[in-house]
């Protein structure tokens, strides 16, 4: 029975492995044919990796698409983050009041 049982959970990782590079190929395809569409009006590489990422496409397969390297896309999706600071002595998700304002 244990035997089965690897058997068993070995088959359903390369099912989910394989059915990862089915939806790999599938956006591939998709972006190679409609490239021209997808990427109008967007001339820097650096819009389209945020297209790419998007659609959910690894750095390496965005580098092929971009004819850059995966390192590449990831510092241009790094630099794209935003990287807004907390202020300091504000609790998060709190809105400030106008306690002690004078009103009218």
């Amino acid at each position: 029975m244990s035997k089965l049982s690897e058997e068993t959970r070995e088959l359903t990782r390369q099912l989910k492995a394989l059915n990862q590079n089915i939806e790999i190929l599938t956006k591939v395809t998709a972006v190679n044919i409609g490239k021209e569409d997808i990427f109008k009006g967007k001339e820097t590489k650096e819009e389209k990796v945020k297209i790419l990422d998007r659609m959910g496409l690894s750095n390496e397969i965005i580098a092929i698409i971009t004819g850059s390297t995966s390192h590449s896309v990831s510092q241009i999706k790094s630099v794209r983050k935003p990287k807004t600071p907390k202020p300091k002595g504000e609790p998060q998700n709190m809105k400030p009041t106008n306690e002690g304002a004078e009103t009218e």
